[in-house]
């Protein structure tokens, strides 16, 4: 058996793709169009001080959710008295259920907005009247309660920016491998819009069936509730509800795992929902130990360039040793660092100019990594096609009416 067949390099020869500025370019664009249908609708649903840290803290609520399954961000407006206070929740008259539940939510709405609590003393300290600050502080509490509905179009807005630019940038890169031909930012995102609806639907086709199937389990549940005879067929049938139940788990299971297989089958076969999540599942339980690898080299190395080039800020650390190795000027390092905070005139003018450059230097990373990672699961499927199927990696389809 030749080395080019084995399943090791299987893995590592997805990472062997070109990568392309178009990609990086709409990786970009769609992080700053993300960002910025956050920021207006936590402006308009929340509160303006809380539009930076929901841009940040899509991920976590993302992950939060998939653990424990509930909505992520802090309730407002539950208590029997009709207050909005997030103190009330945990005051003397609550059960203990609510007190535990309360800490919970406060726990994990914490980790998500880390900078909640000091700006909620920050804005309090600066009114002297306590009926101000204490309409400051429900403005706050409101606007963090409120997260759930901002989080809601975040995930609108994730699932559409897949659909589209997801697809686009498979579809430059899925060219550039089975073609080497080069495809402009226009033709892919027209080839991407032409398509958007099979890829909206993806979620609705994973989710649906799921869903079924659940309230079947329930149906049944309802049904065992009944003495004696619901008892006893239950117990009969209890081995085809653990079938259901893995299967429930299956489904969503490969659903997740196809939101990087499912946009690169849209962009290289332009089939339905149904059909490109049937390859991708196919790939997905036909060669599970490729995938698991895939997945563990591409993790390791997103978080290689997060931890190097933007947790650590090594970049900015090295242009600040480099632009002051002999006179460390306080005032000239807060402004190439672009801290606008406290400057004012022209210093607070170059300081936004220093800032703009940082912020469109650290886009243009998270561009390159989300075009790395669509690169990698599109370089995947043709791989797995090829070895599933055995269809030619050359046969991409072409830029024509939709089939």
């Amino acid at each position: 058996m030749s080395a080019e067949s084995t399943t090791v390099f299987r893995v590592f020869r997805v990472l062997w793709f070109p990568m392309s500025l178009n990609a990086v370019a709409l990786g970009a664009l769609a992080l700053v169009l993300f960002y910025g249908g956050t920021w207006v609708s936590a402006s308009l649903l929340a509160n303006r001080e809380l539009a930076d840290e929901a841009s940040h803290a899509f991920v976590p609520a993302a992950v939060s959710f998939l653990k424990h399954g509930d909505w992520p961000g802090f309730p407002v407006g539950r208590r029997a008295d009709g207050t909005s206070d997030h103190e009330d929740l945990v005051s003397e008259a609550a059960s203990a259920e609510a007190k535990a539940e309360a800490q919970v939510e406060k726990s994990r709405t914490a980790t998500l907005f880390p900078g909640f609590e000091p700006a909620l003393d920050q804005r309090a300290a600066r009114e002297t009247d306590a009926t101000k600050r204490r309409q400051v502080m429900d403005g706050l509490i409101h606007g963090l309660g409120r997260y759930r509905v901002v989080f809601s179009v975040q995930v609108v807005l994730f699932l559409f920016l897949l659909a589209t630019f997801g697809v686009a940038i498979c579809r430059i890169v899925a060219l550039r491998i089975a073609r080497d031909e080069y495809c402009t930012l226009g033709s892919a995102l027209s080839y991407a819009w032409k398509v958007k609806t099979t890829g909206l639907l993806l979620v609705p086709a994973v989710a649906f069936p799921a869903i079924g199937i659940g309230v079947l389990i329930t149906l049944a549940g309802l049904f065992g509730q009944i003495p004696w005879v619901g008892w006893l067929f239950m117990a009969m049938g209890f081995p085809l509800l653990i079938i259901l139940a893995l299967l429930v788990v299956l489904i969503l299971t490969g659903g997740f795992l196809s939101l990087g297989l499912a946009p690169a089958a849209i962009a290289v076969e332009r089939r339905g929902t149904y059909d490109s999540l049937g390859k991708a599942f196919n790939y997905i339980f036909a060669r599970p130990l490729p995938l698991i690898l895939h997945l563990t080299v591409v993790v390791t190395f997103v978080g290689l360039l997060d931890i190097l080039l933007l947790e650590h800020r090594l970049m900015e650390r090295v242009l600040s040793a480099c632009l002051t190795p002999v006179f460390d000027w306080k005032d000239f390092s807060r402004i190439a660092a672009g801290d606008t905070a406290g400057q004012s005139g022209f210093a607070w003018f170059c300081a936004w100019l220093y800032k703009l450059s940082l912020h469109g230097y650290r886009i243009l990373v998270y561009g390159a990594v989300i075009s790395y990672v669509f690169g990698a699961f599109t370089s995947l499927f043709l791989i797995m096609r090829q070895d599933v199927d055995g269809i030619d990696p050359a046969d991409v389809a072409k830029d024509g009416p939709a089939s």
